[in-house]
């Protein structure tokens, strides 16, 4: 299983199902400044990891007002045995609920379907 989460400005998607295509119609937009702040709190997160959790570092897409996240999950385990990669999920949507809180943006939880302002 994979797990996936995009920062997005609050109230440019209806619903949850309309993440995708709004991700979709971001790409080939450069990013935008206030998007710039939540792609450098993430890279901090692949900068600090140790060299032993290097298989946790996060992918990072971002492109005009969204930030696609996919942290490792259980199914990397295989490459080590540690807890961290089972809890990478949980960890990073603490991440990012605390780089986004109160400035204007929504998350989307793709394993859940779900969207919620932090």
């Amino acid at each position: 299983m994979s797990y996936e989460y995009v920062v997005l400005p609050e109230g440019v998607v209806a619903a949850a199902g309309d993440v995708p295509s709004y991700v979709r119609a971001q790409q080939g937009i450069p990013v935008t400044a206030n998007m710039l702040f939540v792609v450098h709190v993430l890279r901090m997160w692949n900068d600090e990891l140790p060299v032993i959790h290097r298989h946790a570092v996060l992918h990072i897409e971002a492109a005009g007002n969204a930030v696609r996240v996919t942290p490792a999950d259980s199914f990397d385990r295989r490459r080590t045995r540690s807890m961290a990669v089972d809890s990478a999920a949980a960890v990073i949507r603490r991440v990012l609920e605390t780089a986004t809180r109160g400035l204007g943006y929504e998350i989307y939880d793709a394993e859940r379907q779900l969207l919620w302002v932090p």
